[in-house]
């Protein structure tokens, strides 16, 4: 059969036109439903077009998503981020995990100023509609792999950002999201008003928080939380809320002050705990320290334990935290004479023990102002006491007894503003190697041993404002004794002294004026210088006739008029 062409070959008005459309709907039908008759090049056209229209139709169907390319999901994800996203942030394949996690997508983000990014809220986007049209299929296409993004990310990174606050509520929209990690980028709140159900590990570290609260009920599944190198001073301690395996704290401001709520109500599936790197104080407040430590260390849950120090009161010296509380709660708390008002801190603790079998430690007693009118016990080791503000006198050291209530160690001992009068000898008995301070007493005169003492082997000493008596034979005005005083500028000479010397500085009285010579002295040293002179004439003439009695007797053989008497 013959078919013949009125118009053109693709019209629908040829004289067998069902047959035409009927081709182009199925491209082999071409072949087919063409007479051998037509010419050569008006078959090879027809197969030609009829082949566009098959490809055309494929490419509409993937697009629209009737078609799914043999490309991993977690790589679609990452080819078409959105535009906010794609700006900051570079998207990586996770490889699967060794315990059977599932792979996924990380995005790693610089420099934003907010999260509002990541909230690609799935409810905003349109609904999927059968179209041919080219804007919808493109929309369809970009709300598909938006999908992709969400179900797939699993770990968010983000670093060097200017954030303030970081509201994990912008976090929401990917279900499994199980790292969130937002460092150095100055965040001082965080916000979690919505759930994070798969969320494991929560990275904070380097950022500005100063106070720390969390609601871990939104958190349900949150193994590990990392707060170092912020501010933090002080939590809201919900851990109960909690099933925590790591958390790190190292690295922030908490000091002596901390609650201890904070760190008692922890949780017991905790594993490693750091809390490195603080501005802990070695004071008697953290004591409890102690006796909360010692489960985590026997565990070995607590992490850089050598590395937590804390540093002695008024000192630049720190020691181990765990060591020193240790040492407080067994020694020092128990025997601090905390009854007669007094306060007890170490002030070292040996850390290496090389050959002694007992760690050296030094304690520090403060009394000031506790209204005592005797000497306290104190603490073995003591070193260091101040007992200024109190009415100690000289009765009250009979009551002392240096061995017994542990006053030979000391080397530091502060007695200002007192009302001792003397110095008895029992300071003889302590070792007062570093500094001895009597300010503001009654003192009028120092024993000659103690100031002795003082000098060989106290490096300070302090003495000002007594009422000091001072004459040709006091002790407090021996020139080498002064020396070694730092407050000699403030001493005067008391009542007592000589009329011309009450109220003078001590250190500006010269020794004339302090052993001034008698009246009646100028007559005898001249009567002495006389006599001297007498002696002299008597010795020289005794002189001159020994040697003429010697020359007469070697010229002409005659011994002396004496001699000859004698014989």
């Amino acid at each position: 059969m013959e078919y013949r062409l009125t118009t053109n070959p693709f019209d629908g008005r040829t004289k067998n036109h069902k047959n035409m459309r009927r081709s182009l709907a199925h491209p082999r039908g071409i072949v087919s439903g063409v007479s051998s008759n037509y010419p050569r090049t008006l078959q090879v056209m027809v197969t030609i077009h009829g082949l566009c229209i098959a490809f055309l139709a494929i490419s509409v169907s993937s697009i629209r998503g009737n078609f799914v390319p043999n490309v991993k999901s977690e790589v679609e994800a990452c080819l078409h981020l959105p535009n906010p996203l794609s700006e900051s942030c570079i998207c990586s394949e996770l490889e699967p995990g060794p315990n059977g996690d599932e792979g996924g997508v990380e995005l790693a983000c610089k420099r934003l100023n907010s999260t509002d990014t990541f909230n690609l809220d799935s409810s905003s986007q349109p609904e999927e509609v059968e179209t041919n049209d080219i804007n919808d299929i493109h929309s369809n296409r970009a709300q598909n792999f938006h999908e992709l993004l969400r179900q797939n990310l699993k770990e968010i990174l983000i670093r060097d950002s200017d954030l303030k606050v970081l509201k994990l509520s912008d976090f929401s929209v990917y279900p499994n999201l199980r790292k969130l990690s937002v460092v150095q980028s100055s965040v001082m709140k965080v916000d979690n008003s919505v759930l994070l159900p798969n969320l494991v590990t929560l990275d904070l570290s380097g950022n500005k928080l100063r106070f720390f609260a969390l609601d871990f009920q939104r958190l349900p599944r949150l193994q590990g939380l990392n707060l170092s190198h912020n501010a933090i001073q002080d939590m809201e301690p919900k851990w109960h809320e909690t099933r925590l395996i790591t958390l790190d704290l190292s690295s922030n401001h908490f000091d002596e002050d901390i609650k201890p709520q904070i760190f008692t109500s922890l949780p017991a599936t905790l594993q490693s705990l750091d809390i490195s790197d603080n501005e802990w104080i070695c004071a008697p407040k953290l004591s409890w320290v102690h006796s909360w430590s010692e489960p985590f260390l026997k565990a070995a849950i607590l992490k850089n334990v050598s590395g937590t120090r804390c540093r002695y009161m008024d000192s630049k010296y720190d020691g181990q935290l765990f060591l020193v509380m240790e040492y407080y709660s067994k020694y020092v708390i128990p025997s601090c004479p905390t009854k007669d008002n007094c306060s007890c801190a170490l002030t070292s603790v040996q850390e290496k023990l090389v050959h002694a079998r007992e760690r050296f430690y030094s304690v520090e007693v403060s009394c000031v102002g506790g209204g005592l009118s005797h000497f306290p016990k104190l603490p073995k080791h003591t070193r260091t006491v101040d007992l200024s503000q109190n009415k100690l006198n000289s009765r009250s050291f009979s009551f002392l007894k240096v061995e017994e209530h542990n006053y030979k160690d000391v080397d530091n001992l502060t007695l200002d503003k007192n009302r001792l009068q003397t110095l008895p000898e029992k300071l003889l008995d302590m070792k007062l190697g570093l500094s001895f301070s009597a300010k503001y007493n009654n003192l009028t005169s120092i024993p000659y041993d103690f100031s002795q003492r003082l000098m060989k082997t106290t490096a300070v000493i302090k003495m000002s404002n007594n009422p000091w008596t001072c004459t040709c034979t006091s002790e407090v005005t021996d020139l080498n004794l002064l020396v070694k005083i730092r407050d000699r500028d403030e001493m005067t000479c008391g009542p007592a002294s000589d009329i011309q010397l009450k109220s003078k500085q001590i250190t500006l009285l010269s020794p004339e004026m302090l052993c001034p010579p008698e009246t009646t002295g100028e007559f005898q040293e001249l009567l002495l210088q006389v006599l001297c002179v007498i002696l002299a004439l008597l010795i020289v003439l005794v002189l001159a006739r020994l040697a003429y009695d010697y020359w007469i007797y070697r010229t002409k053989g005659q011994l002396p008029w004496l001699a000859l008497k004698m014989h």
